[in-house]
């Protein structure tokens, strides 16, 4: 397998990384490359994520996706739910090392966030969950639309 590396540019995500860098990594005699393969838990099960250079890599890999179909629409909408702040924004992620929440707001997905969870309301029939999406429907109306008057103009074409 041919490869090659851009030093520069690893130089440069080094440095602003870590800041002063010990070694001058172009000259380095030795370079390692490796794998790695990914798992999903949810705390109970392991999954394998796929690791062929397919559409399919990182993905997790079910055994029996029907039967499996089910329970991950349920997990996945207890999981959105469970993003959802009581003032209806989403929690977009975690620095895990740190034990932080993301301070920034993704808004370009806070809508389809709420769609994907009406959705799966309406496959799993949970309804009571319909009324933390309706929280986060409103608060993205509230603070991520715009309103504006227009004003009614003629245009005439001759």
């Amino acid at each position: 397998m041919e490869s090659w590396i851009d030093y520069q540019q690893a130089t440069k995500y080094l440095k602003r990384r870590n800041g002063q860098l010990s070694c001058d990594i172009e000259s380095s005699e030795y370079v390692w490359l490796f794998t790695t393969s990914g798992i999903f838990s949810d705390g109970e099960q392991i999954w394998v994520l796929n690791d062929t250079e397919t559409a399919e890599k990182g993905v997790r890999r079910l055994e029996n996706p029907k039967k499996e179909l089910q329970s991950h629409l349920v997990a996945g909408e207890t999981f959105l739910t469970w993003q959802i702040k009581e003032d209806g924004k989403f929690i977009y992620g975690y620095y895990p090392g740190l034990q932080r929440i993301l301070s920034n707001y993704n808004s370009v997905r806070h809508f389809p966030s709420v769609y994907a969870l009406l959705e799966v309301i309406d496959f799993t029939g949970n309804y009571e969950d319909i009324r933390r999406a309706k929280k986060a429907l409103q608060w993205g109306i509230a603070h991520l639309t715009l309103n504006h008057q227009h004003k009614k103009s003629h245009c005439y074409l001759w």
